[in-house]
């Protein structure tokens, strides 16, 4: 029975000394953990009278302040009320000229920006305004701001204002040629024109700049033809009979070139340079007759003006 005890009790110096080795690890953890947690007791304790000494302090200031009467709460309107301190005054309308102030001088008077932007942008295209009405057409001024600054909108005459009154004042009725009177067509200027009953310096424009379209007329009637001209003007005219129109020379001229002929538009212009990349040069004018753009008539019209 001694033998059994002993032998179960029994340890190797090995084994004794991991028994050891295990116990001592133990203890160090065992130690560990007092230590931890003595010090987390101490820290928890010290923020703790803290907090309460500062809650203390703060409710003296509290009640000092609550005492003498003071008021501490932020007001709830106090940032607005700020910024509206702060706000520059607006200032009254006062007198501007549009052809002449900045854009800044016409917002003072009482101006949205907007507005003299588009004043000065209009002015920068070349607009002027004789009278004060005129402001009204400007884009984004309605009726109730035009009232409103009328009275403060002050008019200079402008240099040219005051040319063109001196030549109005110094103007002198052209001269009219009697019933019956022709004049060539293609030899006359703008002065002669203007002699003609019923055409003044608008209309002769017009007719100078459909001659040069052309390449000159070829016949009185073609007068009939422009845009927006009363008829009637061609018994005026005559064409000399040695005349020889301008022409296109329809195998180099460009598309921009031929379409500013009045006898031909853009997808006559364009069938043509087509028919140059595909075939090759042209050869008479009959040789579009077989393209759906060019009809007869178009044909006759244009022939004066072509050349090969």
């Amino acid at each position: 029975m001694g033998n059994l005890w002993r032998n179960y009790f029994y340890y190797t110096r090995q084994d004794i000394r991991g028994l050891l080795v295990i116990a001592a690890i133990i203890a160090a953890a065992l130690t560990s953990c007092i230590v931890v947690r003595c010090v987390h007791d101490d820290s928890d304790s010290k923020p703790q009278d803290i907090d309460i000494e500062a809650y203390d302090r703060l409710a003296a200031s509290l009640n000092r302040h609550d005492s003498a009467g003071s008021e501490w709460r932020p007001r709830p309107h106090h940032r607005k009320r700020r910024y509206t301190d702060w706000r520059l005054p607006v200032a009254p309308p006062a007198q501007f000229d549009p052809n002449a102030d900045d854009s800044a001088t016409m917002v003072m008077s009482g101006l949205p920006p907007y507005v003299a932007r588009n004043i000065v942008r209009y002015r920068a295209k070349g607009g002027t305004f004789r009278r004060a009405d005129d402001l009204a057409r400007i884009y984004g001024m309605d009726s109730a701001l035009f009232n409103s600054i009328r009275p403060y909108i002050t008019i200079h005459p402008t240099p040219e204002a005051e040319t063109l009154h001196a030549t109005a004042v110094a103007y002198h009725p052209v001269e009219k040629y009697p019933e019956g009177t022709v004049i060539d067509i293609n030899a006359a200027d703008t002065a002669m024109l203007m002699k003609i009953p019923g055409i003044g310096r608008g209309y002769s424009a017009m007719i100078l700049a459909y001659r040069r379209r052309l390449g000159g007329f070829v016949s009185p009637s073609q007068v009939d033809e422009i845009d927006n001209l009363p008829r009637g003007f061609a018994k005026w005219f005559k064409v000399a009979p040695d005349f020889s129109p301008g022409k296109i020379n329809i195998n180099r001229a460009s598309i921009e070139r031929l379409r500013d002929h009045p006898y031909l538009d853009f997808y006559q212009a364009r069938a043509i340079i087509e028919w140059r990349r595909k075939y090759g040069d042209l050869r008479s004018l009959q040789q579009l007759s077989i393209l759906e753009e060019f009809s007869d008539s178009t044909l006759d019209r244009i022939a004066p003006y072509i050349e090969f």
